[in-house]
């Protein structure tokens, strides 16, 4: 028996089985589905979430879902021109657009077929060709000077037919993040078409080259998260100089990578549990990155990649310290949840919501969801009488829970390959592995694979198979997980963020298993 902060628990080793095949578990008259035990155990995941982002696609037509879409719909910039945004996937259960989940899409794709090729090159042809979708997408929504559809809310299918009453137009928006990411994909997309296709590899290095120089000039006040833009910067510069050999786009990131150290907390803070190595929004204010800000693993994957390839010695140390300091960090929060070794959700400083406060929000409304706030906090696990770390995400409205551990799933298996640190890679296994089935309900969350599939929210079509929701989410006040049989958006609504980064893990974990 283990006896875990969260209960006790029987737990067994089956590290030293080594055969392969398909198995059941038996104890007593409890007999456990068919799973299967190699080398590669997530190779129907990859097809299933291929299958997932296909029948995501907008702006042709998908067998059995929908016939050619939104060809009405404009982005629209503010000196008055337009551009139908009919492309790409439709972000998530209703039929949106974004063009940061479309660069994660591609850039996920892109890995994910790099690390299936030598094993099954016609997989790795599709997974590119889905690259190359989302990847013409950016390419030909881009107004040429920084302006793009970076966030387009859309819940209606349109008539096709440009004039109709049905028009839809959602204004284009300069946003440093957006353009960096959208670089990042761009320059990755020249580096894996350059020998299948040089005229359109040359297209996505030409607008990467762009899009990464809007994307350093961000507007004064717009960056709310310093180290996920940075992280933004230190990949999209990256994988530039990975596509031209320049030093000078390392060059240009470097004071980003200092501004990123800075923003870590270095020291341990708490007083009846301590953490460090973790994020801060920014140098000075002591608050750490919550659930406002999704994009964690860009910070990760930015400091990784940027600290492998830096000519400057000095700063080259500084940021694999910091990588480090922050891979203590997960090994450190693995252990709340034991023996689950569920990422918990954020730490939350209490004052925080009052960050959040709507214009039109009275003093007594205020006041009655600073309560409900404290309440939920602190049914977390105390650090000090600041600051709160919660289990499962605060109950905002509908909210799901996948993206934190996904996230830092998503680092620590980057880290685990760089670092030549295996625990790490075990931990980003066990994000899969809760997602996959292996929590409270039994329940596998990615539609069609595993089971106990609960049929998950999409509101404009049918059940995607390869889809993962935006997550288990927690009940009422409560610090506990809570998968309820209703189907709602958003926890159960099907989301191409968490499933491009459960195929990017995916994909790190298939490298690795190669390289051993």
């Amino acid at each position: 028996e283990e006896v875990a902060p969260i209960g006790t628990f029987t737990v067994m080793d089956f590290t030293p089985f080594q055969a392969e095949g398909m198995f059941r578990l038996r104890i007593g008259d409890a007999v456990t589905e068919p799973f299967r035990v190699d080398a590669h155990p997530f190779d129907s995941a990859f097809a299933k979430a291929l299958n997932y982002f296909a029948q995501e696609r907008c702006g042709t037509a998908v067998d059995g879902v929908h016939e050619i879409c939104h060809l009405n719909v404009f982005s629209r910039h503010p000196d008055g021109r337009r551009l139908s945004i009919a492309g790409g996937w439709h972000d998530a259960g209703d039929l949106s657009q974004s063009s940061s989940n479309t660069s994660e899409v591609a850039l996920s794709a892109m890995a994910a077929a790099a690390a299936v090729r030598a094993r099954d090159p016609e997989l790795a042809d599709r997974l590119l060709a889905e690259a190359r979708w989302g990847l013409q997408w950016l390419l030909r929504t881009a107004f040429g000077d920084g302006y793009r559809p970076c966030w387009t809310q859309l819940s209606v299918w349109t008539r096709n037919i440009e004039g109709a009453p049905d028009d839809v137009f959602r204004d284009a928006a300069r946003r440093s993040f957006s353009n960096l990411e959208t670089a990042a994909a761009e320059a990755k997309g020249a580096i894996a078409f350059q020998s299948i296709d040089p005229y359109f590899a040359d297209w996505c290095l030409r607008s990467a080259i762009r899009d990464f120089k809007f994307g350093m000039d961000p507007r004064e006040n717009e960056i709310s998260c310093w180290p996920e833009y940075c992280g933004a910067a230190l990949l999209a510069a990256s994988t530039l100089y990975d596509a031209t050999g320049d030093g000078e786009y390392l060059r240009q990131a470097a004071p980003l990578a200092q501004r990123m150290l800075a923003c870590q907390q270095t020291t341990p803070v708490g007083d009846t549990f301590r953490l460090s190595g973790y994020f801060n929004q920014d140098e000075t204010s002591g608050r750490p990155t919550t659930h406002n800000n999704e994009r964690e693993h860009i910070t990760g994957i930015g400091l990784i990649r940027f600290a492998q390839r830096t000519q400057d010695k000095a700063l080259r140390t500084s940021c694999f310290t910091a990588l480090r300091r922050y891979c203590d960090y997960l090994r450190a929060l693995a252990k709340i949840n034991a023996p689950y070794g569920l990422l918990p959700a954020h730490i939350h400083d209490i004052n925080e919501i009052q960050d959040h406060r709507p214009a039109n929000m009275t003093d007594e409304q205020m006041a009655e969801a600073d309560a409900h706030w404290r309440t939920q906090l602190k049914n977390g696990v105390k650090m000090d009488e600041r600051r709160y770390l919660r289990r499962m995400p605060v109950p905002k409205p509908g909210m799901g829970y996948f993206l934190p551990p996904l996230s830092r799933a998503k680092i620590a298996a980057e880290a685990s390959g760089c670092l030549g640190e295996n625990d790490l890679r075990e931990l980003a296994v066990r994000q899969l592995e809760w997602i996959l089935g292996l929590n409270p309900f039994s329940s596998s969350c990615v539609y069609g694979e595993g089971y106990n599939c609960h049929p998950l929210y999409v509101a404009f079509s049918g059940q995607f198979t390869g889809a993962v929701p935006c997550g288990i989410k927690s009940f009422g006040d409560d610090d506990a997980p809570y998968w309820p049989t209703a189907i709602n958006s958003i926890y159960k609504e099907v989301c191409v963020t968490p499933t491009a980064l459960f195929l990017w893990i995916m994909s790190d974990l298939e490298q690795r298993s190669i390289n051993c």
